[in-house]
C-alpha cells in the first residue's frame, strides 16, 4: 500500500513538472551580418562577421557539437566546440556565434545537427547586402515562433530576438 501511494504521488508531481525535451530542430539562424564595419565586436575587440541562433522552443537546447557551414557537401565545416557550459539556449533565447570561415555575400549557411548529416536550417545570405546590414528572420506569430526571412536588409538586432508580433500573412 505504501508503495502504491508513493508511486501514485511520484506520477503526480512529475505530471505538475513540464518535461521539456530539448530538440535541435527547434533552433533557427536568425540573423547574419556579413561585412561588420561599426557593429558589433567580438573579444577581442574587432568587428568580425556574426551569425545569431534562436531556440524557438519552451526548453533548453544544448547545441554543442553542431556544425555551421556554407557549403553543403562539406556539412562539418565549422563545429561549435563541445564542454561549453555557454551552449546551452534558454527557451526563446537568442546567441551569437562567430565561425572560422569566412562569412560571404550570395552564399547559403546551414545549420547541421550534431551527427554532421542533418541539416536543421539555413539562411540565403543576399549577394547585394549593404555593410553593416543583416539578413533575418523575423517571427510571423510570437506564439507559435513561425518564422519568415525578411526580404529587406535590417540593421542588425545582435541578441534580440526579431519579431514584430503578429503579422498577417
Amino acid at each position: 500500500m505504501k508503495k502504491r501511494l508513493l508511486s501514485i504521488l511520484a506520477i503526480i508531481i512529475l505530471g505538475a513538472v513540464p518535461l521539456v525535451a530539448q530538440n535541435l530542430s527547434d533552433l533557427i539562424i536568425s540573423e547574419v551580418v556579413v561585412d561588420n564595419e561599426t557593429g558589433l565586436v567580438d573579444e577581442n575587440g574587432e568587428h568580425t562577421p556574426w551569425i545569431e541562433l534562436t531556440n524557438t522552443s519552451q526548453g533548453t537546447v544544448n547545441y554543442a557539437g553542431c556544425f555551421l557551414t556554407d557549403d553543403p557537401d562539406v556539412p562539418k565545416k565549422y563545429m561549435i566546440p563541445k564542454g561549453v557550459i555557454a551552449n546551452r539556449l534558454g527557451a526563446r533565447q537568442v546567441t551569437i556565434l562567430r565561425p572560422s570561415f569566412p562569412i560571404r555575400r550570395g552564399t547559403t549557411l546551414y545549420l547541421v545537427s550534431t551527427d554532421g548529416k542533418t541539416f536543421i536550417d539555413s539562411i540565403v545570405i543576399p549577394s547585394d547586402l549593404p555593410a553593416d546590414m543583416s539578413v533575418r528572420k523575423i517571427a510571423r506569430d510570437n506564439k507559435k515562433m513561425d518564422f519568415r526571412t525578411d526580404p529587406a536588409p535590417a540593421v542588425p538586432t545582435p541578441g534580440v530576438m526579431n519579431t514584430e508580433g503578429i503579422i498577417e500573412s
